[in-house]
């Protein structure tokens, strides 16, 4: 069995280095006015996430990008150990899909807004 199957359903993912994109906080508080809900099946989400790779990336070269399918717009990455476990799949050509879950904003910081995707892995 894949150290991967756990993968086969959704899984909830905090979004790392949000605070490092042009235009935070800005794109996440837009992104927080357009979102209402999600769908729990994963069929309808408002906003559809791409998983990108970059081994070209200077810190870590398991890095996948977190982007805005519709704009491409970047938006963070995946954490680092999580990157790590799935990079290898992603080289070889396995799919991934990813919605938006939730930005979190807390109300005494909402200068420094949050985001929660789900992906899972598609077989």
């Amino acid at each position: 069995m894949s150290s991967l199957a756990i993968f086969n359903d959704w899984r909830t993912v905090k979004v790392v280095g949000v605070n490092f994109v042009d235009d935070y906080p800005d794109n996440l508080l837009g992104l927080a006015d357009y979102i209402d809900t999600y769908e729990p099946s994963g069929s309808g989400y408002l906003c559809r996430i791409e998983l990108r790779r970059n081994p070209h990336n200077q810190y870590d070269s398991n890095a996948i990008e977190v982007r805005l399918s519709s704009t491409d717009e970047m938006l963070g990455h995946l954490p680092k150990e999580l990157a790590k476990r799935i990079a290898p799949d992603m080289d070889e050509g396995v799919s991934w899909e990813a919605g938006i879950v939730s930005v979190d904003i807390h109300p005494d910081h909402r200068d420094r807004p949050g985001l929660t995707i789900e992906i899972r892995r598609l077989l």
